[in-house]
C-alpha cells in the first residue's frame, strides 16, 4: 500500500548515518523483522525511482516506525535533509520477513546498515522472551551506533581498523568464536553484503546451524514487476523484493 507519513525525527547520528521517524495511520499494517519500506526521495526526473529500506523498529503504541541508513548518494543524502512534519511518500510493509519459533535459540550478525533489520527482530525476540547473541561490524568506531541497546553479556562488536571492539572483519570475529557459539545457539539471522552472507552461509553450513539472510538490493519496483532485484535460488531466480528480502541460505546458489 502508498502512503504520504509525517516525519516526526530525522536524528543524525553521526557525519554519515541517519534514523529517520516517521508516524503511522492505525491502519497502516504492523511490519515484521525482515520487512522493508519503498521511498520516494524526491520527484522525477531528479528522483526516478524509490529507495528501499529495511525497517529499523516498530512502535505499536505511539504508531511510528523507524529507519535507519547511511549517506551513499544523492537519493540519501537528500533524505538527510528532510526536516520534522515534513511528508514523505513510500510504499509497505513489504517483502518477506524472518522467521522464529520459541525454540529458536539465535546470533544476530550484521555488517554496517546490515544491522536495521537485525535491530527490529531484537526486538520483537525480546517481547516473546528470547535473548539473542549479537555480532555486529563496523568499518570504523565513528560508525559505531546503537550498541547501548543490545545485551552487553550477548553482544560482540567489531570494527576492520580495530579501533573499536575486536580488529576484524565480522566475519572473522564470528570463526573466531564459533567455540564459544557451539551448544549456545542453534540459528543465525543476518544481513549485509552478497559477499559477507555467502560466507556466513558456509560457516553456518560447516557448524550445523540454521541460517537465514537478508540481502541488500537496489529495487526498481520494489513489488516483484520489474523483476529488476533478483538472485539466483535452487529453483531459479527469485525477485528479492517479493519472495524476500530474507531467504533460508540453503535455498541460495551461491557462486
Amino acid at each position: 500500500m502508498e502512503w504520504n507519513l509525517t516525519i516526526t525525527g530525522n536524528t543524525p547520528l553521526n557525519p554519515s548515518h541517519f534514523l529517520l521517524e516517521l508516524q503511522v495511520p492505525s491502519s497502516f499494517p504492523p511490519p515484521r523483522p525482515g520487512q522493508f519500506v519503498h521511498i520516494r526521495i524526491g520527484e522525477p526526473p531528479c528522483f526516478l525511482l524509490r529507495r528501499p529500506f529495511s525497517i529499523f523498529s516498530f512502535q505499536s503504541k505511539k504508531r511510528r516506525i523507524e529507519v535507519f541508513y547511511r549517506i551513499v548518494g544523492r537519493g540519501t543524502k537528500a533524505l538527510s535533509q528532510k526536516k520534522k512534519e515534513e511528508k514523505i511518500n513510500l510504499l509497505g510493509p513489504l517483502g518477506t520477513p524472518f522467521n522464529w519459533d520459541t525454540g529458536t535459540v539465535p546470533l544476530l550478525v550484521g555488517g554496517g546498515r546490515g544491522i536495521a533489520p537485525l535491530h527490529f527482530l531484537y526486538q520483537e525476540m525480546k517481547k516473546t522472551g528470547i535473548e539473542p547473541y549479537v555480532l555486529f561490524g563496523f568499518k570504523n568506531a565513528e560508525d559505531t551506533v546503537f550498541r547501548e541497546r543490545f545485551s552487553p553479556e550477548k553482544f560482540l562488536l567489531s570494527t576492520e581498523d580495530g579501533s573499536a571492539g575486536e580488529k576484524g572483519k565480522v566475519t572473522d570475529v564470528l570463526k573466531k568464536h564459533i567455540p564459544y557459539f557451539q551448544g549456545k545457539i542453534n540459528k543465525i539471522f543476518s544481513c549485509g553484503a552478497k559477499e559477507m552472507l555467502q560466507e556466513i552461509h558456509l560457516i553456518a553450513k560447516k557448524e550445523k546451524f540454521a541460517c537465514e539472510v537478508s540481502f541488500e538490493q537496489f529495487m526498481g519496483c520494489g513489488i516483484g514487476i520489474c523483476q529488476g532485484c533478483v538472485v539466483k535460488t535452487k529453483q531459479g531466480y527469485k525477485r528479492i523484493c517479493r519472495e524476500g528480502p530474507v531467504f533460508n541460505a540453503d535455498e541460495i546458489a551461491w557462486e
